[in-house]
C-alpha cells in the first residue's frame, strides 16, 4: 500500500497549537519504504536513510532557478520517486514548477519544467507555489497545483502526464487536495474547501463526481466530514478515514470495489477530534488502524485491529524527549506491525510498535552518509 501501510494520527492539543503544527507539516512530511529505508522532508531539505534513521544522506535536487522550494514529494519504491519544485509568485507573476524524477533512490535526479497549459489567461486566479505530485506507475503521473483562493474556495490546477513528466494535459480540478489513482482511468482527489470533500474519476479525470460517504449511527450517522486520500491495495480493496470534527470521531471506511461502494469499517471516538479542523493524516497495514497522540513527554500508539473477528484495541505507550512546548503528531509511517516513523516536535522510529522510540532527526548534526542503493530490482 502506498506512502504509508499502517497506522492513523490522532492530535490532541488546543486548537492554536493544532493549527500552528498543521502549517509546520505542510513543509515536513516523511515516508518509511522499507524495513529501515525511508525519506525526510524538513527544514527545505529533502533527506535519505537506509538504517533506520543511523545515517542520513541529504538527497534534495538541485535547485536550478533562484528561491526555488521542494512543494512535494511521491516515491513509489525504494528506487523511484519523483519531487515537485516550485518558485512562488513573489518571483513573477505566478508560481513555476519543474518535476525532479529518480530511479536510483535519490543518488541523481533528472529535471523536466512543467509546462502549464493555459497559463497567462485573464482574469484566472495565478498559481501561488503549492501543489502536490502523485505518479501510480513510471509513465503515469498526477499535479494537483494550487490557485490563489481562499478558506472557502480552493481552485487548482489538474495535470496528467502519460511520458513520465515529459509532457502534461491539463484536467478539469474539482479543487486542491490529494490525488489517487489505482488505474489511468480510476482516481480520486480528496480536499476542497476546508477538506470536507472527496471526489471521484472514472474516465482519467475528464469528469469528476462527489463522493458523500454515510456515517454510521454510533456517532451520529448523516454525511460528512474531512476526508483523507483514500489508500488501495490493488485496484479493488481501500480504505478512507473520515474525521468528523463536531463529533469527536473518525470513521474508517472499506471498499471492495474499486471504489463503487463503501462501508463503514471501525469507528473511534475521542473528545480531542473536536479541536481539529483538518483531516487526520491516515496509515493502514496488518489489518490495524493506529492512533499515535502525543502527551506532554510521551507517545501513545493505539491499534484498532479489524477484520471478520470484530473491532480489538491495543495502546502501548513510551516516554520520549520532553518538547518545550505542547505538541501534535504531524505525520506517520508504518512498513509493519511495529515498525514505523512518527513526526512529532521531532522525528522518532520504532521497531517494537510503540513500546519504545528513538530520535532519528536528521538535526541539528546528522551523520551524513553516500547513498546506497537498495539492492532488490525496482517495480515494473
Amino acid at each position: 500500500m502506498r506512502r504509508s501501510e499502517m497506522a492513523i494520527a490522532i492530535l490532541a492539543f488546543m486548537m492554536p497549537l493544532v493549527q500552528f503544527a498543521w502549517a509546520v507539516a505542510q513543509d515536513q512530511h516523511l515516508q518509511l519504504l522499507s524495513s529501515g529505508t525511508g525519506w525526510f522532508l524538513g527544514k527545505g531539505k529533502l533527506y535519505w536513510t537506509n538504517d533506520n534513521g543511523a545515517h542520513w544522506a541529504d538527497i534534495t535536487p538541485r535547485m536550478s532557478l533562484p528561491g526555488e522550494k521542494v512543494a512535494d514529494v511521491d516515491f513509489r519504491n525504494v528506487h523511484e520517486g519523483w519531487v515537485l519544485l516550485a518558485i512562488d509568485e513573489n518571483r513573477g507573476p505566478e508560481a513555476v514548477f519543474e518535476v525532479a524524477s529518480t530511479t536510483n533512490s535519490g543518488g541523481s535526479w533528472a529535471i523536466t519544467p512543467v509546462q502549464v497549459p493555459g497559463t497567462g489567461i485573464p482574469k484566472r486566479p495565478p498559481l501561488y507555489g503549492e501543489g502536490l505530485v502523485f505518479f501510480s506507475d513510471s509513465m503515469h503521473g498526477w499535479l494537483n497545483l494550487s490557485l490563489e483562493g481562499s478558506q472557502n474556495f480552493s481552485p487548482a490546477i489538474l495535470l496528467s502526464t502519460a511520458d513520465g513528466g515529459k509532457t502534461w494535459t491539463r484536467k478539469p480540478s474539482p479543487g486542491r487536495g490529494a490525488v489517487r489513482f489505482t488505474t489511468k482511468d480510476d482516481g480520486w482527489i480528496a480536499g476542497g474547501p476546508g477538506g470536507q470533500y472527496l471526489y471521484s474519476t472514472k474516465d482519467g479525470g475528464m469528469s469528476w463526481q462527489e463522493i458523500s460517504l454515510r456515517n454510521p449511527q454510533a456517532v451520529g450517522g448523516g454525511h460528512g466530514g474531512l476526508y483523507s486520500a483514500p489508500e488501495f491495495s490493488g485496484q479493488k480493496h481501500g480504505l478512507v478515514a473520515v474525521t468528523l470534527s463536531s463529533q469527536g470521531a473518525m470513521v474508517l471506511f472499506a471498499t471492495n470495489d474499486g471504489g463503487r461502494s463503501w462501508k463503514p469499517s471501525s469507528t473511534i471516538k475521542d473528545p480531542a477530534v473536536k479541536q481539529y479542523q483538518v483531516p487526520v493524516p491516515s496509515t493502514f497495514a496488518d489489518s490495524a488502524w493506529l492512533v499515535a497522540k502525543v502527551d506532554h513527554s510521551s507517545l501513545a500508539v493505539t491499534k484498532h485491529h479489524f477484520g471478520l473477528g470484530g473491532t480489538a484495541v491495543e495502546t502501548r505507550t513510551a516516554a520520549v524527549q520532553k518538547s518545550p512546548f505542547p505538541t501534535s503528531v504531524l505525520d506517520i509511517s508504518f512498513t509493519t506491525y511495529d515498525q514505523g516513523w512518527v513526526l512529532a516536535d521531532r522525528l522518532y522510529a520504532t521497531e517494537d510498535g510503540g513500546r519504545t522510540w528513538q530520535d532519528i532527526t536528521p538535526w541539528p548534526a546528522p551523520h551524513m552518509q553516500t547513498v546506497p542503493a537498495p539492492s532488490s530490482s525496482p517495480k515494473k
